[in-house]
Formats: C-alpha cells, sequence, structure tokens
C-alpha cells in the first residue's frame, strides 16, 4: 500500500521511521537483499489498486492503479513515481517477510505488524523523493488526491493473487469492509479469465 492512510491521509511517518530502517538492515542485511530483489520484480499496470500500489502473495509482481499516471509534475518539475511507490512496496512486503528477525530486537508485536512496516517503507520511499531534489511535502501533496479517487473508484478488475492483507490490517471504517468485500469479488473475476475474458464469455462465445 503506497503512501497516504486512506483516510484521513495521515502520511508523515514518526521521527524514527528511518532509524529502525538503518538498524534492520545493518542487523540483518537479507532484509536489504530481499527489499532490492522486490524492488526489481514485474511492473503490473493493469488493475484497479485501491491504494494506488500493492504486491502480490507470491511476491513475484507490484500493481500499480491502472488510472495512475507515470510521469508527474510536482513542484514544478516532471517526475517519474513509479520508482519511489515501488520502493516503498517492495520494503514494506520485505518488512513483513522478514518479521521474525527483527520484531524482539526491536519490540515490535509477535505477528507482523503492517502499520509499522507502511510507516517505516513510508521513510525510506521519502528519502528517494528526496534524492530526487524534490520536496516531500509536494509529492504528498500531489498524491493525496490520486489515493482519495483509488480508494474511491469502482474496482472492477484485481489480480488473483493481489496481497490484502494491508487492507485486512486497516479497520478504519465500514468502507474499508466494502473496499475488502470489493476487493475479493474482482479477485474472484481475475481467477475465471483468461487473455482478458470471463470464463462464461469464453464458453458463451463456443456455443
Amino acid at each position: 500500500m503506497s503512501s497516504g492512510d486512506p483516510y484521513d491521509f495521515d502520511d508523515t511517518p514518526p521521527p524514527n521511521a528511518i532509524r529502525q530502517w538503518r538498524r534492520i538492515v545493518f542487523d540483518y542485511p537479507q532484509v536489504l537483499q530481499l527489499q532490492r530483489k522486490y524492488t526489481n520484480l514485474r511492473s503490473i499496470h493493469s488493475y484497479d489498486m485501491p491504494y494506488l500500489a500493492g504486491y502480490s502473495t507470491k511476491r513475484d509482481r507490484i500493481f500499480f492503479d491502472r488510472h495512475m499516471e507515470y510521469i508527474q509534475t510536482i513542484g514544478g518539475k516532471r517526475i517519474n513515481v513509479n520508482p519511489c511507490i515501488k520502493l516503498h512496496e517492495a520494503t514494506e512486503s520485505a518488512l513483513l517477510d522478514c518479521w521474525a528477525l527483527f520484531r524482539a530486537q526491536l519490540h515490535f508485536p509477535k505477528e507482523p505488524n503492517y502499520e509499522i512496516a507502511h510507516h517505516i517503507a513510508t521513510a525510506v520511499e521519502y528519502q528517494a523523493v528526496e534524492a530526487l531534489d524534490v520536496k516531500v511535502k509536494d509529492y504528498q501533496k500531489c498524491l493525496r488526491p490520486q489515493m482519495k479517487e483509488a480508494v474511491g473508484e469502482k474496482i472492477e478488475r484485481v489480480p488473483k493473487d493481489y496481497d490484502t492483507f494491508p487492507i485486512k490490517s486497516e479497520p478504519h471504517a465500514k468502507s474499508d469492509e466494502q473496499i475488502l468485500r470489493a476487493v475479493h469479488a474482482a479477485m474472484e473475476r481475475d481467477k475465471g479469465s483468461r487473455l482478458g475474458f470471463t470464463r462464461r464469455a469464453r464458453f458463451a462465445g463456443a456455443r
């Protein structure tokens, strides 16, 4: 899930988030290795992502909302936002997958905690933004309305292997339940599809 809470857009990570990331990768370099591996995964831009981006359960693809533009104007500059968002998804999923390594050292909950992983991933994402000589506040201002649109859009196409853990971990309101139901319904449709046609449509055409 890319940076930005879907309802109040509290997309500012706690001050110690980047320090936590540095401590984790210093003590457990395999986390950094996994993050780099995930950063190189295939990018898919043909689905509806309720939070702009997400990742597959098999960790072999990273998904971007099909309505989001690659190149955007931020602070007067034309910027490709995909690498920064992809870094967020790669960092978040790597942290969740390696949780057992560092959770005791950092006094984190026993089970993978989405909110903590999301905040650390957001801090890493913002470092990448600053490396592009872009102000984080301008980046946030650009993405917030797009996040709101992505949350409110009609969810029609979601890959069958989309990892719904972030949605399940953020029970804000009934709208979360509605989004989750819509996502599951779209995932079921994807299971029965082939080459963009539903199974029913394929067999109907064969009559």
